[in-house]
């Protein structure tokens, strides 16, 4: 399993896909930046794999625990 990439790169990432950087061009801008990753990783992060990630992390829902009570037990 890959490691995971760190937020702040996700959102370089797609700070220069909005700029309409290819993704040759991003890869070369981390790389100077002392960070390497691959063409599928770009892809992953600036289509479905960043999405989903992102939209994980807002949906989290809380449920009340159950209240014990004579009429449930």
């Amino acid at each position: 399993m890959p490691p995971k990439i760190n937020p702040f790169w996700e959102g370089y990432i797609n700070a220069l896909s909005e700029e309409k950087y290819s993704y040759s061009q991003i890869k070369k801008r981390c790389f100077s930046k002392g960070f390497s990753i691959s063409i599928k990783g770009i892809y992953n992060v600036i289509n479905s794999k960043g999405k989903s990630r992102s939209n994980i992390q807002n949906k989290k829902t809380e449920y009340p625990k159950p209240i014990r009570t004579k009429k449930l037990i």
